[in-house]
């Protein structure tokens, strides 16, 4: 969790603190990816009122704990982090989210929760390696819905100012 203050000049925050438990550590890297939206879908762009962000934190070199929240979306059905680059698809890396049955219309959390490597779905890739790719905008979030099953709103993962 962090403090983050806004300014009419900087809306995206002027001044943020990680605020962190007595004798717990803040996280070592922070990612997110603050615009889900439709528009960014890949190979085509979905045309949906639904919106969203995810957040990341690395905890330790083996562990990252991660939030995914939605507005205005019906009938999700899977979230991942996937690795490609902004104007392509690629595979998934991690699941975030899976149910047999969509939800209802949904505004808030959709998931949260943490993962270390094993839940990396790629053969060959790493915890290491997953960070790379955070590192350098080529994994992004995306939410699968009953209606857009292969993606209705997306995002790419970049390093937190």
């Amino acid at each position: 969790a962090y403090v983050d203050i806004h300014a009419t000049g900087n809306l995206a925050g002027l001044v943020r603190g990680q605020l962190a438990a007595k004798g717990e550590q803040p996280p070592l890297d922070r990612f997110d990816a603050p615009s889900l939206t439709g528009a960014n879908e890949r190979p085509n762009p979905v045309e949906t009122t639904a919106t969203g962000s995810a957040t990341f934190e690395l905890l330790s070199d083996s562990t990252i704990r991660f939030n995914v929240n939605v507005t205005g979306i019906t009938g999700v059905m899977m979230a991942h982090i996937h690795t490609a680059v902004a104007d392509s698809a690629g595979p998934i890396a991690v699941t975030l989210f899976t149910t047999s049955t969509p939800t209802g219309p949904l505004t808030g959390s959709l998931a949260s929760g943490s993962f270390d490597e094993s839940k990396i779905e790629l053969p060959g890739v790493a915890m290491d390696s997953l960070l790379v790719l955070m590192r350098t905008g080529r994994a992004y979030v995306n939410v699968h819905t009953s209606a857009n099953g292969a993606g209705e709103i997306r995002d790419q993962v970049h390093p937190s100012n």
